[in-house]
């Protein structure tokens, strides 16, 4: 996983899900944040980062299940994509 900090100063790490998209996990005052940019409206919190991941992980898989069952279309992955993120530069944990 890539972690960097942002210019505001927040650490974000980039990783890639068992799905293909690329998840987004965010620092905050009480533990990470995580959200595939490609998938508007999905996420997940948690203490550490392995929990978040393994929600995000749950979260993702049922956030796709239940718009296919919607019969809606489902985004499919994209490129690794942090333009729409503050700017990024190496973080040094």
């Amino acid at each position: 996983m890539k972690l960097e900090k942002s210019r505001a100063g927040y650490i974000i790490a980039l990783d890639k899900s068992r799905a293909g998209y690329w998840l987004v996990f965010e620092r905050s005052r009480t533990g990470w944040d995580a959200y595939p940019p490609d998938l508007p409206g999905c996420g997940a919190t948690g203490r550490t980062l392995a929990v978040t991941k393994r929600r995000m992980e749950w979260a993702l898989t049922a956030h796709i299940r239940g718009t296919r069952q919607d019969r809606l279309p489902v985004s499919a992955p994209g490129p690794a994509n942090t333009s729409n993120q503050p700017e990024c530069h190496t973080a040094k944990w």
